[in-house]
């Protein structure tokens, strides 16, 4: 089968944005949100030395003010409810700290998904929680940040 779900599942698991959801400009009903290349986990690919960079001082003003970045994520439990952009991303002390862009189901039968996180969540291994549906009565969904390019 091919089509929306196998494409976002294939991207998320491998780690790649879609442009809208983890690169770009995204306007819905969480908001305008204008994520670059470097919030979407590619400015290691940005060469701001390179004399022909027309983009560089505004590339590097952006990274200067840069706040966070797009971290994949792994739910603890397969049996959990599928995760949706802007869905809250949450703290081990109940602070939110981001949002997620995408979710889908990994090979093993998890969701994974990907989230925009304040910098210094973005660690491999680092508690979250997930509000599944925007319903903050409700308890988090734990998840794990896991590797953003998983090694296969």
């Amino acid at each position: 089968p091919i089509g929306l779900g196998a494409r976002d599942s294939l991207r998320t698991e491998a780690g790649l944005p879609l442009y809208g959801d983890e690169m770009g400009l995204h306007s819905g009903k969480h908001g305008h949100r204008d994520l670059g290349v470097a919030e979407g986990g590619f400015g290691s690919y940005v060469k701001p030395y390179k004399p022909w960079f027309i983009g560089r001082d505004a590339y590097v003003a952006r990274e200067h003010e840069r706040k966070g970045t797009v971290i994949r994520f792994r739910f603890d439990d397969q049996r959990v409810r599928m995760a949706h952009n802007g869905d809250p991303v949450i703290n081990s002390n109940g602070e939110r700290i981001g949002w997620v862009t995408s979710c889908a189901v990994d090979a093993e039968r998890f969701l994974t998904g990907q989230a925009y996180l304040e910098l210094r969540y973005a660690v491999d291994g680092t508690a979250i929680g997930i509000h599944q549906g925007g319903a903050v009565d409700k308890p988090p969904t734990p998840a794990k940040v896991v590797s953003r390019f998983p090694k296969g």
